[in-house]
């Protein structure tokens, strides 16, 4: 897909992996509400997003209905406007006044990789993921890559780190 990864340290070698990704996600139509905090608030939130999309693409294949009398075009209108507006939340015009999402992850990044102890260094690799927005794409080719390594490294994932009160950890099993 053209993903294009940075990496900054030795990824075979290292114990801990630091990423980010560095790709920014579509200017959307509805602003990104991220309530760590309030799951239920989130949950609604998408939902009501999802419903809206639903009712605007149920709304213009009802209108092409009326118009047509013909169910089946109808249908095929309706479910094309809604992959259509799905594909343009993801891989849409780029939003051009986004500071969180992720350039906060990417300056958090830089800034400890820059500030680490020179003896820390080689312990750490430091990864700047392309792609991610559009469906994970850098971090799954870069695990595809450097499996064997990955398997064994702790990763500490900048993601949204401007936004919010809280710094919010989702450690794995085998971390805690």
């Amino acid at each position: 897909f053209g993903s294009r990864n940075i990496v900054i340290g030795d990824s075979e070698k290292a114990d801990y992996l630091v990423t980010a990704h560095y790709d920014t996600p579509a200017a959307m139509i509805f602003p990104n509400m991220i309530t760590p905090c309030n799951p239920v608030f989130y949950f609604l939130y998408q939902m009501l997003i999802v419903g809206l999309y639903l009712a605007v693409c149920f709304g213009v294949g009802y209108g092409v209905f009326l118009l047509s009398e013909n169910r089946s075009l109808a249908f095929l209108v309706g479910y094309f406007l809604y992959l259509a507006l799905f594909a343009l939340m993801l891989l849409g015009p780029a939003n051009k006044n986004n500071a969180n999402d992720n350039t906060s992850g990417v300056v958090t990044l830089l800034e400890t990789a820059r500030t680490m102890p020179e003896n820390l260094r080689p312990y750490v690799c430091f990864v700047l993921f392309d792609l991610e927005e559009a469906g994970l794409i850098g971090s799954a080719s870069y695990r595809k890559t450097h499996k064997k390594a990955s398997e064994h490294q702790i990763v500490l994932n900048l993601d949204c780190v401007g936004d919010g009160d809280d710094l919010v950890f989702f450690p794995t099993g085998k971390l805690k």
